[in-house]
Parts: C-alpha cells; structure tokens; sequence
C-alpha cells in the first residue's frame, strides 16, 4: 500500500503563517487589515486575496499586483515556514501510517529546498519513504499532483490512500482511482470538502488514524 500524503494542512498549522505575512504586508502596504481569524476563515472559505483586500481599510487596489508579488516571494521563505506549527501527534500518526506501508509526502510547494529545511527543523525528515515536490502557475494544484505521481516510478495499486485537506487531493486521487481522504482542519472548510464528495472526511489525521490504523482495511 502507499499512503500519499499532503503536508500544509495534514501535518501543519498555517494560519501563523498567513496571518503573520498578511500583518507585515499590511504595515509594508499601510493599510488596516480585517481580524485574522476573519481572514483565516475567508480564505478557507476560497475568498481570493483580492476580494480580502476589498474589505481592508485604506488597501489601494492599484497596489494589488506588487502585493501579490510580495507575498508569492515571501510566503515559501525560511522566515515564514517556520512559523507553520506542526499538529500534536503528527509524528506519532507519521510512524502508525508508515507501519500500513509507504508512505510519500506529496506537495506543491515552489521551494524544494526549503521544503527540506522545514521537515529537517520539524524533525520529520525521518518520517517519509519518498518526498515528491513541485509547483507551477500554469495548471492547478491538482494537476500538478497528477504530474509528479505518474513521473515518480511508484506503481500504484488498489487500496492506495491520498491525503489532504484541499480540493487538489480529492481531484487528483480521483484521477489516479486512489481512496481519497479529506483533513477537515486546513485551509478548506468542512462544507466545501463535503461537495466534492471524497470517499472519507476527517476531522483531522489524527481521527482518520484512530478510526482506520493501523491496519487499513477501507476498500473501494
């Protein structure tokens, strides 16, 4: 069995994050910003950051596209990862999931590197049999899944697992006809995960792992 695993969301709290680079953007860009769990809940919400900014006090929309900027280049640095929290338990749920077969972080961040250097800070860099990382403005997160699982070698097989707290792994798993499990605590909500109907939501990993692990016996 191979479990893919999605790593901002299952593994760890963005909202530090987020929050954090929306405040300095806010102070680099004088204007007020809206409540952080305000903002936090927009954004699971799929509100684009655009129409955030509309409701900011004093935001000039004349700025939007060098804030963007700003915060693409910033939001994948050192600074900023380290600000992710890494959930309770994550290791824990890590070794039952490994103990089920292999298991492969899937994601796509831009910055493979300091992909590393933030599992390595985690102390997770033990955990994974197989990391398989990338990004690209010109197809969906979902695509870009698809991508680097059929180009990785790994053959895939009835009663293989993806998990995630995006559309992208429900999309992408549907494709490759892996089980697709949905973490209800990231950056979507609940509601939209529901609608797009994968074949379990969890509130957590750490649910999922206590309700299936180790052994795994969910079938198609």
């Amino acid at each position: 069995m191979t479990i893919f695993l999605d790593f901002d969301g299952p593994l760890v709290d963005n909202f530090p994050r987020h929050t954090q680079l929306f405040v300095d953007l806010a102070q680099k860009f004088s204007f007020q910003p809206i409540d952080l769990h305000e903002y936090w809940q927009l954004k699971r919400q799929r509100v684009s950051e655009a129409e955030i900014l509309k409701k900011c006090k004093d935001f000039d929309l004349k700025c939007f596209s060098e804030y963007m900027q700003q915060r693409q280049s910033l939001i994948e640095t050192q600074q900023y990862l380290k600000l992710n929290a890494l959930i309770p338990k994550t290791e824990t749920n890590i070794e039952i999931l490994k103990k089920a077969g292999r298991l492969v972080l899937l994601t796509t961040r831009n910055h493979i590197e300091n992909l590393h250097w933030e599992i390595k800070d985690k102390k997770i860099d033990h955990c994974f049999d197989q990391i398989l990382c990338g990004g690209s403005d010109k197809e969906s997160s979902a695509e870009t899944k698809v991508k680097l699982i059929n180009s990785s070698g790994i053959k895939l097989n009835a009663g293989d697992f993806i998990i995630g707290d995006t559309e992208a792994e429900i999309i992408c798993g549907k494709a490759l006809n892996l089980i697709t499990i949905s973490t209800a605590n990231g950056i979507r909500t609940k509601e939209y995960l529901e609608s797009l109907n994968p074949k379990i939501i969890m509130p957590d990993l750490e649910n999922f792992v206590k309700t299936f692990g180790p052994g795994f016996t969910y079938t198609k």
